[in-house]
């Protein structure tokens, strides 16, 4: 039988997750897409500045299951944290969990 209950890390992660997302990336979507637009060549500085929050947030590498790169969360520990930035392109690419990143993690526990 498999276990699905979510570690207490999981679950904290996934209130400071939903916070960030509600609080930080869903007000500054529309700046996001818009920097995009101007100057697609450039790094957006509402990303920059999202991605640091996710930093000290510990939202950082969250599909990193190795322990030494990331959260070192377990694929049920992981999957409700990506079920909650699927529809949300910015707080991917500001917690680093964005294609290929995310798969790449799994590369490096090859």
């Amino acid at each position: 039988m498999v276990d699905f209950a979510r570690s207490a890390q999981s679950l904290k992660l996934g209130e400071e997750l939903a916070s960030f997302i509600t609080d930080r990336v869903v007000p500054a979507e529309a700046a996001w897409a818009e920097e995009r637009a101007s100057k697609p060549d450039e790094e957006s500085p509402t990303l920059l500045r999202l991605a640091d929050e996710a930093r000290s947030r510990g939202l950082w590498n969250l599909c990193v299951r190795d322990p030494n790169y990331g959260p070192g969360l377990s694929f049920v520990d992981y999957a409700p944290l990506a079920e909650a930035l699927g529809p949300h392109r910015l707080a991917q690419e500001a917690a680093n969990c964005d294609a290929p990143s995310n798969i790449n993690a799994d590369a490096m526990l090859a």
